[in-house]
């Protein structure tokens, strides 16, 4: 951008202009830079991440089929034990299947991983 008086605005090359920094332009988060998301560990195949099973659980318990939703939270808590979350999605699984005591124990790690 050429301002009056500037040397840009004497220059005639129009790649500087689209280069030009605007210094009464205010920054905003779009001129952030976007961290990428973690990548999944290198032995696990795509769709194979904890957060993306317990995804694809959360579909499932939405469509009330309960043994895709379990298979999906149980393949969650396999590859990631620590992932509290699927437990308490699993709970619910249980629950709905009137599974009370298994859901218990599953709130139970979600409580107090």
């Amino acid at each position: 951008m050429a301002y009056i008086g500037s040397p840009e605005e004497e220059s005639s090359d129009a790649s500087s202009e689209d280069t030009a920094v605007d210094p009464q332009r205010i920054p905003g988060p779009e001129d952030e830079e976007v961290a990428s998301p973690p990548r999944p560990e290198p032995s696990a195949a795509a769709g194979e991440s904890a957060a993306a099973q317990n995804s694809q659980g959360r579909e499932h318990l939405r469509t009330e089929n309960y043994e895709a939703a379990l298979a999906a939270f149980n393949r969650a808590i396999e590859l990631d034990p620590d992932y509290v979350f699927a437990y308490r999605n699993r709970a619910e699984v249980y629950r709905r299947l009137g599974r009370s005591a298994e859901a218990e124990a599953d709130e139970e790690v979600w409580r107090n991983p």
